[in-house]
């Protein structure tokens, strides 16, 4: 068994504030975190951070919410073989409501800042490379996603986010680019602009 001591301190750069808890972890799994920060070129106490918010941010939510994980080379297999006019329906029928009903569980409300936390993850825990840029002063977001699971995943992907940004967050959405590999959107964020939000009505009650 291994204690670690984390450091009190307030990070001026994010004002979160750090607090000192010690744990007790097994030599073996410590000594693989440290190998995996080594190839990541990160410390420690950052690896074990990410794989904490990791966590609180979405594992401990996947079976409250519904999700199942799939192997990318059979998400897209299987979607090879949907017609695109099914792509759009299931876009419009299933995954409108499905995309909601998590949010509210991991989220507890949506609006713009928590769908777009909550879909990075989502592409991160995929394995998708996801790419976030801002131009004209702060006001144009452009996402590129690296998927490499054919068109029609991209093609659900963008109808999935045409109906929450059109019709849920009332924020005009661009496609810029849609591939077999690539997906590329953007969208402008005004200042003045008055986004809806839905809260949840319950307290997701999972606990790490």
């Amino acid at each position: 068994m291994l204690a670690i001591r984390h450091h009190n301190n307030t990070s001026k750069r994010t004002r979160k504030i750090r607090t000192t808890i010690t744990f007790r972890i097994d030599t073996d799994i410590i000594n693989k975190l440290r190998i995996k920060s080594a190839k990541q070129d990160i410390s420690l106490n950052t690896s074990v951070n990410q794989i904490l918010t990791r966590h609180v941010q979405w594992d401990m939510f996947e079976r409250q919410a519904g999700i199942m994980p799939l192997a990318k080379p059979v998400v897209a297999q299987l979607l090879a073989y949907v017609s695109k006019d099914d792509i759009t329906n299931l876009a419009k029928n299933v995954a409108k409501s499905a995309v909601q009903d998590i949010m509210l569980v991991m989220k507890g409300k949506i609006d713009l800042d928590s769908f777009l936390s909550w879909f990075e993850t989502l592409m991160q825990k995929s394995f998708i490379e996801i790419n976030h840029t801002v131009e004209n002063d702060d006001s144009t977001h452009r996402y590129i996603l690296k998927h490499n699971l054919g068109e029609n995943w991209a093609l659900l992907i963008k109808n999935i986010l045409q109906i929450i940004f059109n019709d849920m967050l009332k924020i005009r959405i661009d496609i810029i680019n849609i591939s077999n590999t690539i997906l590329v959107f953007q969208y402008k964020n005004n200042g003045d602009q008055r986004i809806p939000m839905i809260h949840s009505i319950y307290e997701p009650t999972n606990s790490i």
